[in-house]
């Protein structure tokens, strides 16, 4: 672990400058064969023919943007739950709200529910969006009856989880063979269909919610030192989780509405960087972002490479990096919680 305060501002430089570079390697990547030099000279010069302006400006920037601004929510998302709940398992999927987003996309495919009002992708959208933040409020609805503690939380949202999977398979129970493969094609999540007007919807929501908790940096620290202390300091613990959750809700629904469920993203960033920089939540937040970005953007590249001229689905790339360390969490702890 990092321990002095320059060490942990030069790591983010560090972090910083990596996701710029994957940021231009992403745009470099995939079938139309374009190097590094060629992309910025299509950018900043205005060089190179129609075709080619078009797959860098119109297809490779929004598919890099929409990696960064998503990884970087998915994973500041998971960093407040992480705090919130003294719980390195805890993230936007264990709580069941990716599987309620997958549940709104399908119903929307297999129904058509909403398609009288506006155009399929935006029904896909809106749908997704609504169930999960209704799967938010049915969890957080539920831990407050009893005044559960950290762990029920997480085993509510697990329980909230499988629920909505269970829901979902019905879906898909019913499903023609091509409303199946829009399902799928969904739930393994993509960035194919990037487009400026959803990143600025989720860059707004990732500044807005950014800004909200680096003003209230200090109070998350403080809860990692112990809730008594926390409230000792005058904190108002329950009105502050009903905030950070609903930021955390916010956050998640507006990401995976658009781009399908991209699983661990959540829980390897966070964990990572509060191992390298510690609980210092004014370094941790934007830190856990920027690897959040790194760990898609890196998804990305490999997910093109992976299958020359086409597309592997990123949420299978994400699946497979998180799996060795979620496993890693859960077998070298000295008990079943990471932190005390």
């Amino acid at each position: 672990m990092i321990k002095s305060i320059q060490g942990k501002v030069l790591f983010t430089l560090v972090l910083f400058f990596v996701c710029i570079v994957l940021f231009v390697a992403d745009m470099a990547t995939g079938p139309a064969d374009m190097g590094v030099l060629k992309i910025l000279q299509i950018v900043f010069h205005r060089h190179g023919e129609g075709n080619e302006r078009i797959i860098v400006m119109g297809i490779r920037i929004p598919v890099a943007l929409m990696a960064v601004v998503v990884g970087a929510s998915l994973s500041l998302a998971g960093c407040l739950l992480q705090t919130m709940l003294n719980n390195p398992m805890a993230s936007p999927y264990s709580l069941g709200i990716s599987s309620a987003a997958g549940f709104g996309a399908a119903i929307t495919i297999v129904f058509s529910f909403g398609l009288s009002f506006v155009d399929k992708d935006i029904a896909i959208a809106l749908n997704a969006l609504l169930c999960s933040l209704a799967a938010s409020g049915v969890v957080y609805a539920l831990s407050s009856w009893k005044q559960a503690s950290p762990e029920a939380f997480i085993l509510i949202g697990i329980a909230v989880l499988f629920t909505f999977q269970s829901l979902l398979s019905a879906v898909e129970y019913y499903a023609s063979p091509e409303d199946l493969q829009g399902i799928t094609f969904w739930l393994f999540g993509s960035l194919s269909k990037a487009t400026y007007p959803k990143i600025a919807i989720i860059s707004s929501m990732f500044l807005v919610s950014f800004c909200f908790v680096m003003r209230n940096a200090w109070v998350l620290t403080a809860i990692r030192l112990g809730e008594a202390r926390a409230e000792a300091l005058g904190i108002n613990l329950k009105y502050f989780r009903l905030k950070i959750f609903f930021v955390v809700s916010m956050l998640t629904s507006v990401a995976v509405c658009f781009v399908g469920i991209i699983g661990f993203i959540g829980i390897i960033a966070p964990h990572i960087s509060r191992l390298i920089i510690g609980e210092d939540h004014r370094i941790l937040l934007p830190n856990s972002a920027f690897l959040g970005a790194i760990i898609l953007l890196l998804s990305s590249i490999i997910s093109k490479v992976i299958l020359p001229g086409a597309v592997f689905p990123i949420g299978i790339v994400t699946a497979v990096a998180g799996i060795p360390m979620f496993l890693f969490i859960i077998l070298f702890n000295r008990k079943t919680r990471l932190w005390h």
